[in-house]
């Protein structure tokens, strides 16, 4: 098998991208190297394939009602932020390699109008 490597400065454009949306969930494996802040969040169980993992979900945005400043920071090496835990601040890290998945939030994506397709008007030889 002929892996190509991650193109994780193209990831950190699209993450950036969707945070123009909306909300960003980002699904973390907790336990990988890395991973600072984490410690002691619930985590959810998913099965993938043989293995188990023990996941977090993470919510990221850039409103101006969230109740913690999330002084937000994301680029090739992943994306670092203070996010609020049960009301408390902490100062986390996630590097892309412990990013299982990202994804709007469901229902914040627009719907863009699609382009309609013209249609050619038929010449007739008479």
């Amino acid at each position: 098998m002929n892996e190509e490597p991650l193109n994780l400065v193209g990831l950190a454009k699209l993450f950036e991208h969707l945070l123009d949306q909306g909300t960003v969930r980002v699904i973390v494996s907790p336990g990988d190297t890395g991973v600072v802040g984490l410690n002691g969040v619930a985590t959810e169980a998913a099965k993938i394939g043989d293995r188990t993992f023990n996941l977090v979900h993470l919510d990221y945005n850039r409103g101006f009602a969230v109740p913690v400043p999330i002084d937000l920071v994301v680029d090739e090496t992943g994306i670092g932020a203070t996010l609020s835990f049960s009301g408390t601040p902490r100062k986390t890290f996630v590097p892309w390699e412990a990013v299982m998945c990202f994804h709007l939030e469901e229902g914040e994506i627009e719907q863009r109008p699609q382009p309609t397709e013209k249609k050619r008007g038929h010449l007739k030889l008479v």
